[in-house]
C-alpha cells in the first residue's frame, strides 16, 4: 500500500460522497444537493484533499477557514470538518496522514489554529488536538421568554443591513472578550436574509436569528449589548409560545440570558464537544487577545511530536491586551507543555488541572501567571461545521 496525501477535483466527487455514505449514513436527496453545493465551494478555495492509494480515494477531509474569537481578538482558523476514511482503510494510517497533510497545508494558508468536533476523539488527541469546550444546545420554556419585556421594537433585517450585522457581531465578540465563536462572514448574512425560513431581527445594538424547528423554535444567535435590547429580542422569539412551548439555542453557558428568566432553565442541555490544536505556536500566542490589566512575562516549553517549528521554549510577553512571543535559548525555568496542554491553556484551562491530566510538566513556577494571562470566559461555540 502506497498513501499519496494531495488536493481533490470536481472528478474525485463520487468517491467522496460515497466514503461519507459509508462514515455517517445515507443522505436525502436535498442534504445530498447542499453536500454537493458546499463542497463545490470549498473546491474552488483548494480546501478539499484526500488521501489516495494508487489511484483509489482512501479519506478525505477538508479545512474549512473562518476566524474564531480568542478574548474578543479573532485568529486565522482551520475548521477540520468531514473527516472520513472508507472502512476497509481503518486503522492503516490513513486518518493520520490526512490530518497531518491538512494542518500543513492550513499552516501554509497563515491559519495559525485549528478546531474540530470529533466522532472519535483518540486519533485527534494522538496528533495533538484537545478537548476545550463544547457547542451547548439549551432548551427553554418559550413562555417564559415571552414576558421579559423590554421596551425596544425589532425590526426586520433585510440584505441591506450585512454590513452593520457583521459590525455589531464582531463588536460584541470584542466587547464581551468572548472565546470560541465564530463571526459569521458576509457570505453567511446574505444567505440567512435571503432564505425564507429564517428569521432575522434588529434593534440599534442587537440581533437575533432564528427559525422553526418543528412546532417548536430554534435560535441560532442571539447578541445584545442593551439588557433593554436583550429582553426585547427573547420576547419577540418568546411570543411564539401560543405554537411553540420550547425554545432551542446555542448559547454559551456564561450567557446573560439566564440572570433574566424568571426561573432555572439550565439543566435542559445537550452539548458536544470540540477540540482545539494550535498548529503555529508563534503566529496562534500573537494573535490571540489577553486580558488588558495584566501585564506580565510567562516561559513556555512547548512539546510537540508533530512540529519541530513549535517544539522549544519560548517567552511571552503581555501588555495591554496583546502578546509577544520570542524563542529563548536558555531559561532556568519553564512551564512545560505538550501540543494538547497547550490548546487547553491557550482556551483559557488551570494550569493546575492541565497538570493532573497529565499535560503540563511539574514545575509550578509559572502557574499563576500563566493563569492569569491566558485568563478567558469559558470557551464555546454556537455554530457547528
Amino acid at each position: 500500500m502506497s498513501l499519496d496525501f494531495r488536493a481533490l477535483t470536481e472528478a474525485d466527487f463520487d468517491a467522496m460522497q460515497d466514503i461519507r455514505v459509508r462514515a455517517f449514513g445515507p443522505m436525502p436527496d436535498s442534504g445530498a444537493e447542499r453536500w454537493r453545493a458546499i463542497n463545490l465551494d470549498l473546491l474552488a478555495q483548494r480546501r478539499l484533499f484526500g488521501v489516495f492509494d494508487g489511484s483509489e480515494l482512501a479519506g478525505c477531509g477538508k479545512a474549512r477557514g473562518f476566524e474564531q474569537a480568542w478574548h474578543g481578538r479573532l485568529v486565522p482558523t482551520a475548521g477540520m470538518a468531514g473527516i472520513t476514511v472508507l472502512p476497509e482503510f481503518r486503522g492503516r494510517g490513513v486518518g493520520t496522514l490526512l490530518m497531518r497533510g491538512l494542518a500543513e497545508r492550513s499552516v501554509a494558508r497563515g491559519e495559525p489554529l485549528s478546531a474540530l468536533f470529533p466522532a472519535t476523539v483518540p486519533v485527534y488527541r494522538h496528533l495533538g488536538w484537545e478537548l476545550v469546550g463544547a457547542q451547548s444546545r439549551f432548551a427553554l420554556p418559550a413562555a417564559q421568554l415571552r414576558v421579559l419585556g423590554g421596551s425596544v421594537r425589532p425590526v426586520r433585517a433585510t440584505p441591506a443591513d450585512v454590513d452593520r450585522l457583521v459590525t455589531l457581531c464582531r463588536d460584541g465578540l470584542r466587547r464581551t472578550r468572548s472565546s470560541g465563536p465564530i463571526p459569521w462572514s458576509e457570505q453567511d448574512w446574505q444567505r440567512r436574509l435571503t432564505d425564507p425560513t429564517s428569521f432575522v431581527y434588529c434593534t440599534d445594538d442587537g440581533l437575533v436569528v432564528y427559525e422553526w424547528d418543528g412546532t417548536d423554535l430554534s435560535v441560532d444567535l442571539l447578541w445584545a449589548a442593551s439588557e433593554d435590547s436583550m429582553r426585547s429580542l427573547w420576547s419577540l422569539v418568546g411570543s411564539g409560545s401560543s405554537i411553540a412551548r420550547t425554545v432551542y439555542a446555542h448559547l454559551s453557558p456564561e450567557d446573560p440570558l439566564f440572570w433574566a428568566l424568571p426561573e432555572e432553565a439550565g439543566h435542559a442541555v445537550t452539548q458536544h464537544g470540540w477540540m482545539l490544536r494550535v498548529l503555529d505556536v508563534p503566529g496562534a500566542l500573537a494573535a490571540r487577545g489577553y486580558p488588558a490589566a495584566v501585564e506580565a512575562s510567562v516561559v513556555v516549553r512547548v512539546d510537540d511530536s508533530e512540529s519541530a517549528a513549535n517544539s522549544r521554549t519560548w517567552r511571552l510577553e503581555v501588555s495591554g491586551g496583546a502578546g509577544q512571543l520570542q524563542p529563548v535559548d536558555d531559561a532556568p525555568s519553564a512551564l512545560a507543555l505538550s501540543a494538547r496542554g497547550l490548546a487547553g491553556l491557550y482556551a483559557g484551562r488551570p494550569v493546575a488541572a492541565l497538570r493532573r491530566a497529565g499535560l503540563a510538566g511539574e514545575s509550578e513556577s509559572y502557574d499563576e501567571v500563566a493563569d492569569a494571562v491566558f485568563a478567558t470566559s469559558v470557551a464555546y461555540l454556537t455554530d457547528y461545521f
